[in-house]
């Protein structure tokens, strides 16, 4: 084989530009891997979109059933065949040669855990009146606990983010175990990536990892994760919405200049590229700046009030 690792991901049409800006990344900063993305329902010249960088491989499904990319993220992993397989979700990009960082030791995970400030901000919603923030919360380990039914006691204090993580294919049999606890827990195949109704898996694919590294007794070891190390070569991850190919978010604007950047390197190499949203031309930068702002300090207020609430209603609950 040409290389010993694999970026994997999954896009539907609605993220196809998100995957078209990660694998460009990836190449434009030559990261020694191939690329697989786990197509859901794409069309042809969306395929061809992304196969035709070099070393990337579109694996589509067609299957009305495949309708939620976050419950299909393990197929991701089995369609790569090389010893390392790093996991990058499709709205992110890498700001660098990043090959040095897809490194796992045997039966390790490399991933990301959330600080405790983080944490209390995930479950800020589910707090019980006896539940100290930053912790995850009883009701929510509750759950966890009875559904896996292994260990007692939780393996870990905060969870994991599953936007990028890193295993062996030795370990694959996590992956499956985590693609049949998924199967167990969440119904609604169709669920985005939050489910407001669930308690206890209400962050979907990621509830459930997070469900299996606190329960299962064959939850892989922690290795410290590297993608935010060295600020010359991050991996990033719009994860708030708008996506930029929508429109851009305050902290997603620190990177306009470098996705503008990749695109036009694209367009100098003959690539061809989806059709232009407006947040990508230059003409509407300021524009997408000004809106950015207003939408981060109103939903900054709204995220005030509502912890201030969600506070309130914790102390009175039961």
């Amino acid at each position: 084989m040409k290389y010993n690792k694999t970026v994997v991901t999954a896009c539907d049409s609605n993220y196809i530009w998100g995957a078209y800006i990660l694998v460009a990344s990836l190449c434009y900063f030559n990261v020694k891997s191939y690329k697989k993305v786990l197509g859901i329902i794409l069309t042809e010249e969306e395929q061809e979109l992304l196969n035709q960088f070099p070393d990337t491989q579109v694996v589509n499904s067609n299957r009305e059933t495949d309708k939620s990319v976050c419950l299909m993220k393990p197929h991701a992993f089995f369609s790569a065949e090389t010893d390392l397989i790093a996991w990058m979700d499709s709205d992110c990009i890498v700001t660098g040669d990043v090959t040095d960082f897809i490194e796992v030791e045997d039966d390790e995970l490399q991933i990301r855990f959330r600080s405790f400030e983080e944490n209390s901000g995930v479950y800020r919603n589910y707090y019980g009146k006896n539940d100290e923030p930053g912790l995850i919360p009883h009701k929510v380990l509750d759950t966890w606990r009875v559904d896996v039914n292994d260990y007692d006691d939780p393996q870990i204090s905060t969870v994991c983010e599953t936007n990028c993580f890193v295993i062996r294919k030795k370990n694959l049999d996590f992956i499956q175990l985590w693609k049949t606890q998924m199967e167990k827990v969440i119904i609604d195949n169709n669920l985005q990536v939050y489910d407001k109704n669930s308690v206890g898996y209400f962050m979907t694919d990621e509830s459930v990892l997070n469900s299996l590294m606190a329960y299962s007794s064959k939850a892989l070891k922690v290795k410290e994760y590297q993608f935010d190390k060295d600020k010359s070569k991050l991996l990033v991850h719009f994860g708030l919405n708008p996506k930029p190919w929508i429109h851009w978010t305050k902290r997603g604007l620190l990177h306009y200049d470098l996705t503008m950047e990749i695109l036009d390197w694209c367009k100098r190499q003959g690539y061809k590229l989806p059709p232009f949203p407006s947040s990508f031309r230059p003409n509407n930068k300021y524009k997408e700046l000004l809106m950015a702002n207003i939408r981060h300090y109103f939903n900054s207020f709204k995220y005030r009030v509502s912890t201030t609430l969600h506070s309130f209603h914790r102390k009175v609950r039961n």
